[in-house]
């Protein structure tokens, strides 16, 4: 009742009542709480009216209703499975709910982690799976057909781009603060392989915007955005070169120049090993020819390129003793030569 007349009240009942759930026996919960007449007003609120706390509730209680109940939240009413939730037609309907929340600003409502918690389930099925060293090879061939990454990228596409980029990026400033806040959760826990769906165009040109003025709104908040992001990176040659070609990509290879800051040429500095600046180089030359990035193992790098395209990236890496004697005194040292090249590749693109 009292979560009716104070909005900000809201969030804070719908927690104490789901710690309820959490607790009680399950015949106390279907004879109880779950017959309160409120708690099955708020379960069957339309997506329409906006109500991000509804959501929150429909989403945790999901797989603890009734099969009748169930059938009666509106929110939910589509969404058997995380499949189905994340589908580009049930993200439009959550958009008024999900929008409504930048009034928690600066803080991040509830909902937004239990969203994302459900939308890396399969992923964290699998990693849990992988540190068992009892997994058969019939289970092995089953994980390859149905890749988790693959369901993760096709889910994690149509929540990025109807949620963040069609209803955040658009609006205020506090949605736009809401879709860095929500960027960074997800940077956390994405693979190298959905790099690419979240560094995406519209959300780079949104950092770019901000960060080509120091006295923007969000200046301070697209920095500490940009900063999270080379530190998350910063250690791992796959996830770096991601980056560095997502922006590049997204800025016309002007990333650094537009932002003010030297992002790009930090990342490329870093790539300092044989296996980094091939992996790198790779990577660009896919760019070049298909225009995607290519997603080669280690083994099969040397391989993949030809004699002359090795030869050109790994100058300085592969013979550094005899190829620095024929530098002349005036060239950069022989990592500095690969670095640059693969930074003039970049920019061509």
């Amino acid at each position: 009742m009292l979560a009716e007349k104070k909005s900000f009240m809201r969030e804070p009942a719908v927690t104490i009542i789901l710690d309820m759930v959490d607790k009680v026996h399950i015949n106390v919960l279907l004879t109880g709480i779950l017959e309160a007449p409120l708690l099955k007003d708020w379960l069957q609120k339309v997506p329409e009216s906006g109500n991000p706390d509804a959501l929150l509730l429909a989403l945790k209680l999901h797989d603890k209703l009734p099969l009748e109940m169930r059938n009666l939240c509106k929110m939910l009413s589509h969404a058997c499975n995380p499949s189905d939730l994340f589908t580009p037609e049930h993200m439009l309907l959550l958009v008024p709910a999900l929008k409504e929340t930048s009034f928690c600003h600066p803080r991040v409502h509830s909902v937004w982690q239990v969203l994302v918690d459900i939308l890396f389930a399969d992923l964290a099925v699998v990693n849990e799976d992988a540190t068992s060293s009892h997994s058969s090879k019939k289970t092995k061939k089953s994980k390859k057909r149905n890749s988790p990454e693959k369901n993760l990228a096709r889910r994690l596409s149509s929540f990025w781009e109807v949620v963040v980029e069609g209803s955040l990026l658009s609006s205020s400033h506090d949605r736009k603060h809401l879709a860095i806040d929500i960027f960074l959760m997800l940077l956390q826990r994405i693979p190298a392989s959905c790099v690419q769906i979240v560094v995406s165009y519209k959300f780079v040109h949104c950092l770019l915007d901000i960060l080509s003025a120091k006295d923007s709104h969000l200046y301070k908040s697209a920095q500490h955005c940009l900063q999270e992001t080379v530190n998350w990176c910063e250690n791992d040659d796959e996830r770096r070169a991601a980056v560095v070609i997502a922006l590049q990509q997204s800025s016309n290879g002007k990333f650094d120049n537009i932002s003010r800051t030297r992002t790009i040429r930090k990342l490329v500095s870093k790539f300092v090993t044989k296996a980094g600046c091939l992996l790198f180089g790779q990577k660009l030359t896919g760019l070049f020819l298909e225009g995607t990035p290519t997603q080669l193992n280690e083994s099969s790098l040397d391989k993949s390129l030809t004699e002359e395209e090795v030869e050109m990236l790994s100058v300085g890496v592969t013979s550094v003793g005899e190829d620095i004697e024929n530098l002349s005194e005036e060239a950069k040292d022989s990592d500095d030569v690969l670095r640059d090249s693969l930074q003039h590749l970049l920019v061509l693109k």
